[in-house]
């Protein structure tokens, strides 16, 4: 299964002390990925991810870089479906990454939240005009972004990266695998 990754830009973060959170999804918002389709995500697409308590560890991540570890769902941080989409908080390590991350939230420098997930195989449905629906996805791990969405659609709205061409996909899926414990 290939690993997508979205990016959520605009007022989604807010840090109180050294508590983060934000929402790297909103339900039912669309968005253009890459001109090839449109896409939304469907209120609860993440319950059965969220309820496996023996599947995948989740994790808060800076830059969907595994080297750049800001906290573990169930250890210092959570995420839980709410009214508006996938809402993640995490209580940031005294660590010197927490710190960078802190200080650009505080002077609104951060791009945004971005989800990596997979979808099953009936994880989604297409209509006519290219759009897609994510009724169920997988949750790999939520990542802080430092830099700019790729595609802002309109500020306040969930903005989408384009899907990695499939050299860089392969090589991520090889770094989740080393990072996550997976197979080899």
């Amino acid at each position: 299964m290939t690993i997508e990754k979205r990016l959520a830009a605009g007022g989604f973060s807010a840090v109180t002390g050294r508590t983060l959170t934000g929402y790297p999804v909103l339900w039912d918002v669309e968005a253009n990925i890459g001109g090839q389709f449109t896409e939304t995500f469907q209120r609860g697409a993440f319950t059965r991810s969220l309820a496996d308590k023996a599947g995948r560890e989740k994790l808060i991540l800076v830059d969907h870089d595994g080297s750049q570890l800001l906290g573990r769902v169930g250890v210092n941080a959570t995420m839980v479906e709410d009214a508006r989409g996938l809402k993640v908080t995490v209580d940031l390590p005294s660590t010197a990454l927490a710190d960078e991350i802190r200080g650009l939230q505080e002077a609104d420098l951060l791009g945004g939240w971005s989800l990596g997930f997979q979808v099953p195989p009936t994880g989604d449905t297409w209509t006519a005009g290219n759009k897609r629906t994510i009724v169920e996805a997988n949750i790999i791990e939520a990542s802080v972004i430092r830099a700019h969405a790729a595609y802002v659609e309109t500020k306040g709205t969930t903005s989408l990266r384009s899907l990695h061409a499939s050299a860089e996909a392969d090589l991520r899926n090889k770094l989740y695998l080393h990072y996550l414990g997976g197979a080899h």
